[in-house]
């Protein structure tokens, strides 16, 4: 994550949310949970303050597609 020297505001999107839209048969569709699915940026590289833009990545079953909303974030970064 981002590291403790920093603190971050999601700038975009607005609503601070990314909706995740699974394809899939309607079988599958009805197995699955949220936890199936890790929504996450990675801020870990970050060295300076500033308007940052991080791609969003997801982590769930292998066999499924889906899509984002968005497919990254913009955050300010300032000193803690």
């Amino acid at each position: 994550g981002l590291d403790q020297k920093y603190i971050s505001t999601l700038l975009k999107p607005e609503n601070g949310l990314v909706t995740l839209t699974v394809v899939a048969e309607p079988d599958i569709i009805g197995k699955l949970a949220k936890s199936d699915f890790t929504v996450s940026i990675d801020a870990s590289g970050t060295v300076e303050e500033g308007e940052k833009v991080y791609p969003v990545t997801v982590e769930g079953p292998g066999n499924l597609e889906w899509t984002l909303s968005a497919e990254e974030v913009t955050m300010r970064i300032e000193l803690a």
